[in-house]
């Protein structure tokens, strides 16, 4: 919620004390964010003073701004910087309601507040203190700002009003009615409470109406880094580092619903803020009902963002969230972890009354609203401009081809115009038109002479055609040479052209290469959710977030993903009674990791439960009738484990909500297939089970081999290809047992020719010196 205009203009004790503040890294880190804030607004305020059409985001930029000062300030505790945020937040609220910056003398406010902050924040980073006093400048805004800040506080008392304290009676139970009533603040809730409540409509600015997306965008983020900050709380709730980067997180959803005036998750938000600055500070205690509730208030928070990026209204309730936040009953925390996120109210909170199932409760229901929410991906800058370089080089070698071709058209016209003219010379068309007979000698008249059809042309005749021709040969010549560099000139522009086409054909698929963070950040809270429902205990450990796969598989390995991992916990780690007879963590470990290997992506789910018994999984197939039982004992490790991704298989004793049903591994199987990948399954009694998914990096554009065998192509995907290798059949390859096998780096592969595999003719005689082409599918090779 925003601070009350009074309490902001006016004096606090510590405006003009000393201050001191023992910075510890991530405070240090807040402080010179907080001096870049300031640095920035300050940057552009004279843009503040003439705010036109173009630049009305200043308002909401300047706003959200001055608000994060104020937040930080909180985060890292200085009172001074707090005051002072709070102040420019103020003036920025003023600005952005009247749209103006002009009036009050605000532009001079800010630029005084700014001057304090910047002094402050280099105190603190020099000295751990600060002996500035900021009270002069309180008494200045006071002055100036009483009047519109109070028609601003008149405005907002129109706004979306919270019963922090309603004064209706409590349920009870009937026998009870007549015993004396104690009642406090949580217990004084009641469910007429709850109806009260009123959906939120949301009445954004038309100015405003393009912020709902990058709002949404960036809730739905921050909500997940708290979430798993939340989960990360519980195995370490003492970390000073975690609480403020979650104290960051809420504050940053907290800032953008204030910005676009979403009360219900200000509201929320802000009391969820107001308990961990408290956990931060030391004065409460995070425990597991707490992170319980938080947890909740996040799922809350959330759907109330898929409510505004539907474009409302909000349905979504939070009244009893919020009092449960202040009255620091963590017990609560239990009971809401089974709510509904906001569709289903926790019985407990109405003095621990639970109704018969015979009894009708009058519990409001809310229909939940569900957003497909729109496909987007963030491209880093980097990206961008490999991108953005290569095309403009596409633009440049268009230039350079249109001038060559240019080029090559006027050498063209000149060798044209060469030969024509060759053609209508008259001494040179005589070569074409007449018969020359050379001269002769004639021994019997003494002289010479020579015969044509008409009388014999003179030597200087002659001369003068071969001189034509000379001529005509050299102007050729120049031409024949002039296509000849255009030609190469144009076959370079070619190539550069292919390359940088790769270039631009790379960098646009990298587009929609999304790092896995984006997958498995969504599975500690479902672990956890999961753990909890079967009485276990179990920690999710993330390793390789980074690597990178095209967003395409990354939405196709969700449902598989969740599916092991479900299994993990349900078939492999066991109950905590068990692990310590077994002496092992009471806390079972499940990794999820990723990396490359070649050109493939690998992704592993490993637990350290209590493995696949290969006789159990034997006796399930016999069973189900997907083994001949004369067979069973021809089957490798590997057959045996493929076993699980057979239809209708299943190793669970009972049915339960998470399995037993004969219906998971196969379908997992098939997801991965459809996407072109494989899947293996590795594991050790008592030691645990690892799955592991070998992926291709994108399906976008699947690079191929042209392969040729008497007359017949084929293509292979480059991705299967291992190798090509040129040999001599007689020497590499050998003949074992009828068939034929190469030693691949000390591995004997079957060798086999397509011809074999396809039926078509191969050649009659087949040469000695011939290419290898080593295949394979993630686990084997051919």
């Amino acid at each position: 919620m925003k601070p009350h205009p009074d309490t902001v203009l006016a004096s606090w004790p510590s405006d003009s004390d000393e201050e001191k503040i023992s910075l510890t890294v991530p405070d240090r880190e807040n402080i010179n964010f907080i001096f870049q804030k300031a640095k920035k607004i300050h940057g552009y305020l004279k843009q503040l003073e003439n705010i036109d059409e173009n630049s009305e985001e200043l308002y909401d930029t300047s706003y959200s701004d001055s608000h994060f000062i104020s937040g930080f300030g909180e985060i890292t505790g200085s009172k001074k910087i707090s005051h002072l945020g709070e102040l420019a937040e103020l003036i920025a609220d003023i600005a952005r309601n009247i749209q103006d910056y002009s009036q009050h003398s605000m532009i001079y406010l800010l630029e005084v507040i700014l001057g304090k902050l910047v002094h402050i924040c280099e105190d603190f980073l020099q000295r751990e203190k600060t002996n500035l006093d900021i009270s002069d400048v309180v008494s200045e805004c006071s002055t100036y700002l009483k009047a519109p800040a109070e028609k601003l506080s008149e405005k907002e008392k129109k706004s979306i009003k919270i019963d922090v304290e309603p004064k209706l009676e409590p349920l009870t139970r009937p026998e009870e009615s007549s015993k004396p009533k104690v009642i406090d603040k949580v217990t004084s809730i009641s469910k007429v409470a709850f109806e009260e409540e009123q959906p939120e409509e949301l009445n954004i600015p038309p100015e405003k109406i393009g912020l709902i997306s990058d709002f949404c965008e960036e809730a739905w983020e921050s909500l997940q880094v708290s979430e798993n900050l939340l989960i990360e709380l519980e195995n370490n709730p003492d970390s000073s580092e975690l609480i403020n980067e979650l104290f960051r997180a809420v504050h940053t959803v907290k800032g953008g619903s204030r910005l676009i005036e979403i009360k219900k998750i200000e509201s929320l938000s802000h009391e969820l803020e107001t308990v961990l600055d408290e956990v931060r500070s030391n004065r409460r205690q995070l425990t597991p009902g707490l992170i319980d509730i938080s947890l909740v208030c996040i799922k809350r928070i959330n759907e109330i963002t898929d409510e505004v990026a539907s474009r409302g209204p909000i349905m979504t309730k939070v009244n009893d969230l919020i009092l449960s936040l202040q009255s620091g009953h963590d017990k609560l925390g239990e009971d809401l972890s089974s709510f509904n996120a906001g569709n289903k109210i926790s019985e407990s909170l109405f003095t621990g009354y639970q109704p018969n199932q015979n009894e009708e409760t009058d519990i409001p229901k809310v229909t939940t609203v569900t957003v497909s929410r729109e496909e987007a991906i963030k491209v880093s800058a980097e990206k961008l401009d490999s991108v953005l370089n290569a095309s403009s080089e596409v633009y440049i070698t268009r230039i350079r081809l249109e001038n060559d071709q240019k080029n090559l058209a006027e050498s063209l016209d000149k060798v044209n115009e060469t030969i024509l003219n060759f053609r209508k010379n008259p001494q040179v068309r005589h070569l074409f038109d007449e018969e020359i007979v050379p001269p002769v000698l004639n021994e019997m008249e003494g002289n010479s002479s020579c015969g044509t059809k008409n009388e014999y042309k003179s030597d200087g005749y002659q001369e003068g055609i071969l001189f034509a021709l000379s001529e005509y040969q050299k102007d050729l010549s120049i031409g024949l040479e002039r296509l000849s560099i255009h030609h190469r000139s144009i076959q370079k522009n070619i190539e550069d052209l292919e390359v940088l086409s790769s270039r631009l054909q790379s960098g646009a698929m990298n587009f929609r290469m999304v790092p896995v963070s984006n997958l498995f950040n969504r599975f500690p809270a479902q672990v956890r959710d999961i753990a909890r429902q079967i009485g276990k205990r179990v920690e999710l450990k993330i390793s390789g977030a980074e690597t990178e796969l095209d967003k395409i598989l990354i939405n196709q390995l969700s449902d598989p993903l969740l599916h092991i991992i479900r299994n993990s916990i349900d078939h492999g780690i066991e109950e905590p009674k068990r692990r310590t007879e077994l002496k092992k963590q009471e806390v079972g470990q499940i990794f999820l990791r990723a990396f490359y290997l070649g050109s493939n992506a690998i992704i592993e789910v490993e637990d350290d439960g209590k493995g696949i018994d290969k006789k159990t999984i034997v006796k399930k197939a016999i069973e189900k009738g997907l083994l001949n039982e004369n067979k069973k004992g021809d089957l490798s490790e590997k057959e045996i484990f493929d076993l699980i991704f057979e239809p209708g298989f299943s190793s669970a004793e009972a049915v339960t909500e998470l399995s037993g049903r004969g219906v998971g591994m196969d379908v997992v199987k098939t997801a991965i297939n459809r996407i072109q990948g494989s899947i293996k399954v590795e594991s050790n009694l008592n030691s645990g089970t690892k799955i592991t998914m070998r992926l291709p990096l994108t399906l976008a554009v699947v690079g191929i081999l042209l392969v040729a065998e008497n007359g017949y192509q084929f293509a292979f995907p480059i991705l299967n290809v291992e190798e090509i290798i040129h040999i001599n059949l007689t020497q590499d390859v050998k003949k074992v047992n009828e068939t034929l096998v190469y030693n691949f780096r000390g591995e004997l592969v079957t060798v086999n020719y397509l011809s074999d595999f396809l039926e078509y003719p191969k050649k009659s005689v087949q040469e000695k010196e011939n290419f290898l082409i080593v295949l394979n599918d993630g686990e084997s090779k051919i």
